[in-house]
């Protein structure tokens, strides 16, 4: 239970310094605080469970703009802002799915050739 609740703690650590550096990269940081910026991604995580087109396009956004309008940031970087990171988060998340898949199926080939062996 603990160890869940470890990596559920890093995971949003994680996501929440990768938001914060999205926001650092288009000037954002100097106009809203550490909790704005909790207050996005909690709106924003939020918006990704509704459904939505592949890649949860849309909702996403819109729940962007609503807590970028609560946090007091136009509607304009608020797009911005969820476009950057979502599609940074894709690609990290997908480039380390393919690393992972890669590693799995060497794994699995390499299991599968001592398998044969002791046939």
């Amino acid at each position: 239970m603990l160890r869940g609740l470890f990596w559920s703690v890093i995971t949003w650590l994680v996501t929440y310094w990768g938001l914060y550096f999205t926001m650092a990269s288009l000037h954002l940081t100097q106009q809203i605080g550490y909790i704005q910026i909790a207050i996005i991604l909690c709106i924003s995580s939020l918006g990704i469970a509704l459904p939505s087109l592949p890649a949860s396009l849309g909702t996403y956004q819109a729940a962007f703009i609503l807590a970028g309008m609560l946090v007091k940031i136009s509607e304009t970087q608020a797009l911005a802002v969820s476009f950057l990171y979502q599609s940074l988060w894709v690609g990290v998340t997908s480039g380390l799915g393919l690393m992972s898949l890669g590693w799995e199926m060497l794994t699995k080939s390499g299991c599968n050739r001592l398998g044969h062996r002791n046939l």
